[in-house]
């Protein structure tokens, strides 16, 4: 028999390609299978807390959730600024609640936190999106180590403080936290 080296070479080359063609066709057909589950969740007696409300995407997820029929507790830095005023303006009497809520604050947490378990709707807390945050600009040498310090405190340690105080609430009741 005749050997082509050449030839042997494409074959294992195309033998490869239809491989990863045929892996790619069954990950498209497992993605795309219709699924038989179809979860409808019904928002009345539900509750979300959302940090940073005052502006940007907290608030605009907040106004996203009160139409949808979720109570909202809108933790704001300032309770009585444009953003949470828009939201109380917008909401139903009783949907939304505006709570003050600096997340480096362990004393406000433990506040914020009495507030909501006092306030709970019917099915209780369902949600948590830890979206309060800052950002600083600038070259590493320009900034000073306390804001770097701030940074994180809002940021990373904010976030952890939020969850800590509310994701037994929110596990309580099956939902979610971000």
């Amino acid at each position: 028999m005749l050997s082509i080296p050449w030839l042997s070479s494409c074959f294992l080359e195309t033998q490869i390609l239809v491989y990863i063609l045929l892996f790619g066709l069954a990950a498209i057909a497992i993605l795309t299978w219709p699924r038989n589950k179809h979860v409808v969740l019904d928002p009345r007696g539900r509750a979300v807390l959302i940090t940073g409300c005052d502006s940007g995407f907290g608030n605009q997820l907040a106004h996203r959730l009160l139409d949808m029929g979720f109570t909202v507790f809108a933790a704001c830095l300032f309770p009585d600024g444009e953003g949470a005023q828009s939201l109380i303006t917008r909401a139903s009497p009783g949907q939304v609640k505006v709570i003050r809520l600096d997340v480096t604050s362990d004393k406000e947490m433990e506040q914020a936190k009495q507030y909501v378990l006092d306030n709970l709707p019917d099915k209780g807390l369902w949600g948590l999106v830890n979206n309060a945050g800052i950002s600083m600009w600038g070259m590493v040498e320009w900034l000073t180590i306390e804001k770097y310090q701030k940074v994180l405190d809002v940021n990373l340690l904010g976030s952890i403080r939020t969850t800590l105080a509310f994701a037994p609430l929110v596990r309580k009741t099956k939902g979610m936290y971000y």
